[in-house]
């Protein structure tokens, strides 16, 4: 299952990839296994963190904020 989460991970399937991780970890606690884990998990919050930088969606959630304060 850890062999399936490398290649989840190198698709970019980084929900599928952490699923199979901890799938991997309930059968075999192996320390490469956990450090791939979080490495999967922090590369998943960078990429909703730069999904999230959007101006559009910016802009969208200012004008939200400001309609809340008027």
């Amino acid at each position: 299952l850890a062999r399936k989460g490398n290649i989840f991970m190198r698709q970019g399937k980084l929900d599928e990839a952490i699923a199979a991780y901890d799938k991997s970890l309930m059968e075999d606690t192996n320390p490469k296994v956990k450090d791939d884990l979080n490495k999967c998990k922090k590369m998943k919050k960078e990429k909703e963190a730069k999904e999230y930088i959007n101006p559009e969606l910016a802009e969208k959630h200012n004008e939200q904020g400001s309609a809340l304060y008027k």
